[in-house]
């Protein structure tokens, strides 16, 4: 959604509601297109959703994300979209909606904690769910870890798959005053588990790689996507983050943490190309000229931090870091240009204020190289004539 400038439209009310496919016939997960990098055609690609799938039956083609058979639908693929591309239909439906303890579904129900809400994986649980579910309850925000994950037929790691959305959810939560969210440990036996679904404990995930990998090659040259890739890219799961957010701040009477907003800074270095503004798929880069002048501006709300600005400056001139000091919904000028014609060629171009060169920078880089060379010949020692010397 863009407002009338080009710009996205303000972030932080209720998410709007966006075209889907299930990426398979009948299958859980689902895309939004037009929410999905793999679907544009960057230099750097994104392959968050393939890089977090434990069965890896996932991959970026491209067309933009192919699935194989063998989905779990975990969920751990969603969680990890920067922007809320993908989705797994009924994935928290069961949810107790004042819940503010998570355990896996495979704890049998008369081992699991009282009150807990089960999903299908803890990995599958995004900032977004994590901030919701603080909304809702009175108490701490608890995952229950039963040492499980590592042995996990669907491909484990010692690392808890939730770790890094409950940091990313306390660095939202933990500043408006409220109980930071943890992952406890409850050992059980884990025999007392339940299979993911009936085959799944007895498939090999390397074998499953192996075949799902060969199923995503002859599915890698299918049609492109239907809608219109100049429009910003949109953020389904960005504004639920920061919706929820919003509701965390004005419930505990505070302002909004810094930590979602992306903090953006040009360097002296900068030399007013507008290449980071033509790349950022947001838009929250954006340029803008009304005839006399062209600022830069930026919008904190519509960037996730995806480093496609500064990677595409020739001078390096742009930074990014999270935990911004900025009133989130500050929409900043990071540069303003006055526009003149250039006294050499006519064109029009930017011109910083302290310019008063009156040359487009392709002229200026012109004249300078003809100076240069003026420079170096008349420096020039002149080699001696011998016409005329005595023998």
């Amino acid at each position: 959604m863009v407002d009338s400038t080009g710009r996205p439209a303000a972030v932080g009310g209720a998410p709007e509601a966006l075209p889907s496919q299930a990426l398979r016939p009948g299958g859980a997960l689902t895309l939004i297109a037009q929410a999905c990098l793999g679907h544009r055609p960057h230099t750097h690609a994104c392959a968050a959703c393939a890089d977090a799938c434990p069965a890896g039956v996932l991959t970026i083609a491209a067309g933009g994300p192919v699935l194989a058979d063998g989905c779990l639908a975990c969920g751990r693929c969603a969680a990890a979209c920067p922007t809320g591309a993908l989705a797994v239909r009924g994935f928290a439906a069961s949810l107790p909606p004042d819940t503010a303890v998570f355990e896996c579904a495979r704890v049998p129900d008369a081992t699991r904690v009282s009150g807990a809400g089960a999903v299908r994986c803890l990995g599958g649980l995004a900032v977004a769910d994590l901030l919701d579910a603080a909304g809702r309850a009175a108490g701490p925000l608890i995952l229950i870890d039963r040492s499980w994950c590592a042995g996990c037929p669907a491909g484990g790691s010692a690392t808890h798959p939730a770790t890094a959305a409950v940091a990313a959810a306390a660095t939202v939560i933990v500043p408006l005053g409220l109980p930071a969210p943890r992952i406890e440990r409850f050992p059980t036996p884990p025999h007392k588990a339940r299979p993911l679904r009936p085959d799944a404990d007895t498939v090999n995930p390397g074998r499953r790689r192996l075949f799902g990998g060969l199923l995503r090659a002859t599915r890698a040259d299918r049609d492109g996507p239907a809608h219109d890739l100049r429009a910003p890219l949109a953020m389904p799961g960005r504004r639920r983050t920061l919706a929820a957010a919003h509701t965390l701040a004005a419930a505990a009477g505070r302002p909004l943490p810094g930590s979602l907003h992306p903090m953006l800074r040009l360097a002296d270095a900068c030399r007013d190309h507008r290449v980071c503004a033509a790349v950022c798929p947001t838009r929250a880069l954006h340029s803008v000229a009304d005839g006399t002048a062209a600022t830069l501006g930026f919008d904190t709300d519509a960037c996730f931090a995806c480093g496609r600005c500064a990677a595409s400056c020739p001078e390096h001139a742009v930074t990014i870091a999270s935990g911004s000091q900025w009133a989130p919904e500050a929409r900043l000028v990071l540069r303003r240009a006055e526009i003149r014609a250039c006294d050499e060629c006519g064109d029009d171009f930017t011109a910083p204020t302290a310019d008063d060169t009156g040359l487009c920078p392709a002229c200026r880089k012109r004249i300078s190289l003809m100076r240069d060379v003026l420079s170096a010949s008349a420096t020039r020692p002149r080699p001696h004539s011998n016409e005329g010397a005595c023998e």
